[in-house]
């Protein structure tokens, strides 16, 4: 089944929520030879990122479900959660593997469905195109996507990250997008009661 990837347009940007956020961020610029010549080139093959994802879209799927048929017939709804852990035990070792690879270091980033900014060590030029992977703490889920440079300002005040950069998203798959809204969303329902709860 093919799978859907998406740009964004200004109109789209301007319409998601940007929140500050911590997540596990993995970068690199990719040489000129290696950014696709069409959009669909970067989805031809399944990563631990992309499966990350897709199970994820799928827990919270089953999640909605669960609740309904546990009312109808808790037998049925606890065998379901049996295989559901079964199925998390085998996919483990995969996710393992990756977020091995992976700094798990957090940076704090102003993040949205279309893009982030964050500060770093290296100066980057506008229009360089990246390849982000990201894990979104506390589910931990992985996604992967590629962004461009809008913007790359100095800053004095920060001598171990001099640089902070806006990054657009250019190719993001419609799963991914959904996973980054869901994230969003729940960070500021967690916010909005700790705010009333000091209050």
């Amino acid at each position: 089944m093919t799978q859907i990837i998406e740009t964004c347009n200004d109109d789209e940007r301007r319409g998601f929520f940007r929140i500050e956020d911590q997540i596990v961020l993995r970068y690199r610029i990719l040489p000129s030879d290696q950014i696709p010549n069409r959009l669909d080139e970067v989805v031809l093959r399944e990563t631990p990122f992309s499966l990350s994802a897709s199970l994820e879209l799928i827990n919270h799927e089953c999640r909605s479900l669960s609740a309904r048929l546990e009312k109808k017939d808790p037998d049925v709804a606890e065998y379901l959660k049996l295989l559901d852990q079964k199925c998390s035990l085998i996919a483990q070792p995969v996710f393992a593997q990756a977020e091995e690879q992976e700094e798990l270091d957090a940076q704090k980033v102003n993040i949205s469905a279309s893009g982030l900014a964050f500060e770093c060590s290296s100066k980057m030029v506008e229009g360089d195109m990246l390849e982000l992977s990201i894990v979104l703490p506390p589910s931990m889920v992985m996604i992967r996507v590629y962004g461009r440079v809008v913007y790359c300002i100095e800053q004095t005040d920060s001598p171990e990250s001099p640089f902070r950069l806006g990054v657009d998203f250019a190719v993001i798959r419609e799963k991914e997008r959904e996973i980054l809204i869901r994230h969003i969303v729940k960070r500021q329902l967690v916010d909005l009661r700790n705010k009333n709860t000091d209050e």
